[in-house]
């Protein structure tokens, strides 16, 4: 959710663009890493089974909760505080939109003038030398 609220924002060339797509290749990278060593058997792939068949180290397991949880209140707690916390996120990051969007409004107008300027003393000079 998060990733969708940022992709909607008009990024442009801004360092805040930079960043976030270093940070999106960063992860990009980290999981073909992940992805490789999976492949090779580190995380427990095909040759680590070969090990323990052969007396090797026997790998980690992870311990599964079997859902058997009685604090059912205590579930839908944390669901109500994690759709609060979202809500709230969500309108913060409205709210840095459109601070971004009139940030973007200005400075278009801002060149817009100086464009404007640029071309009226272009015309003035040209103006000057046919003596106009």
């Amino acid at each position: 959710n998060i990733l969708q609220e940022l992709l909607e924002f008009d990024w442009r060339n801004s360092p805040l663009r930079r960043k976030y797509d270093s940070t999106k290749y960063a992860l990009k990278q980290l999981e073909t890493v992940l992805y490789e060593l999976s492949v090779a058997g580190a995380l427990g792939g095909h040759d680590s089974v070969k090990l323990e068949e052969e007396g090797g180290p026997k790998q980690k397991r992870i311990k599964v909760d079997d859902g058997d949880n009685s604090d059912g209140k205590k579930e839908e707690n944390d669901k109500e505080i994690e759709i609060s916390a979202l809500g709230t996120f969500k309108q913060e990051i409205a709210e840095i939109k459109d601070r971004m969007d009139h940030r973007d409004k200005l400075r278009e107008n801002l060149i817009k003038t100086a464009r404007d300027a640029q071309k009226a003393a272009k015309n003035s000079i040209f103006a000057m030398h046919r003596g106009n």
